[in-house]
């Protein structure tokens, strides 16, 4: 745009020059050109601001893409009860993520990685983990304790490459003994069996609303109820998470990724 501005004042100089050489133009046809080349520099403004206005709606509408080999992150914790904000690398990343809520998907490129939890508006840390990531993977990292004696739980994430179906992964982080299975709620249909603690487990659906329940692995008396609305291309997630009692809290939500401005 700014080349527009300068390939037009050059112009309009280059005809004031042409007049100031040639003696013999009189005053009214210096000003009648010095009018029409004013008409002619507010047309390309005009324009200049018209293209300028596009761009800046074509930046509204369509992000940069992440490069190919990013790889995506997201974090879960349910062993405090408070916010944290989440820091890779020493730069804040996430922040005042909530206990039992995953974290949108956060790109990065891959290879070495350390990411560090701290309380939320606060310094201090509360758990440090060094990450090798591989390019191209989805992956969720899950604490049940903020503790550097602990390690946490590392899963891979599988990817809807289906955009007519539904993905739809359940993850075990209730940290107990026993297998969970997820039933429709008629009990006839076994949607995931046997779902261990520290375990997840993906399926392609029907982007379809559907009322699920948890149960006890050959046990068909729910333990919880799971109403999801699903749509097409889309991926959601059913976290078992650790109460107190015999019943896990459930989390579901559809699964989101940060945006991407390539800065």
């Amino acid at each position: 745009m700014q080349i527009l501005y300068i390939v037009a004042l050059g112009f309009i100089g280059h005809q004031f020059l042409m007049l100031y050489n040639h003696l013999q133009v009189d005053a009214m046809l210096f000003f009648d050109c010095v009018r029409r080349n004013l008409y002619s520099l507010l047309a390309v403004m005009m324009c200049c601001c018209l293209f300028g206005k596009v761009n800046a709606n074509e930046a509204l509408l369509y992000d940069p893409e992440p490069p190919a080999d990013s790889t995506y992150l997201r974090i879960i914790h349910t062993g405090a009860q408070r916010a944290v904000d989440v820091h890779i690398d020493g730069h804040l990343r996430m922040a005042n993520l909530r206990p039992a809520t995953p974290s949108a998907y956060i790109i990065l490129p891959p290879g070495k990685h350390e990411l560090t939890i701290r309380t939320a508006g606060k310094s201090q840390i509360l758990v440090t983990t060094p990450l090798i990531l591989e390019s191209g993977r989805s992956m969720t990292i899950a604490y049940n304790t903020l503790s550097t004696s602990i390690k946490p739980l590392l899963f891979n994430d599988k990817l809807n490459a289906n955009h007519l179906k539904a993905m739809l992964s359940v993850y075990n982080l209730t940290g107990r003994n026993g297998t969970f299975d997820i039933l429709t709620a008629d009990g006839k249909t076994t949607v995931f069996s046997s779902i261990h603690s520290g375990e997840n487990m993906d399926l392609p659906v029907n982007p379809v609303s559907v009322e699920l329940i948890l149960t006890k692995t050959g046990n068909k008396v729910a333990r919880g109820k799971i109403p999801i609305s699903m749509i097409a291309g889309a991926a959601y997630s059913v976290l078992l998470l650790p109460r107190e009692g015999e019943n896990p809290l459930i989390y579901i939500g559809q699964n989101k990724t940060e945006r991407y401005t390539a800065k």
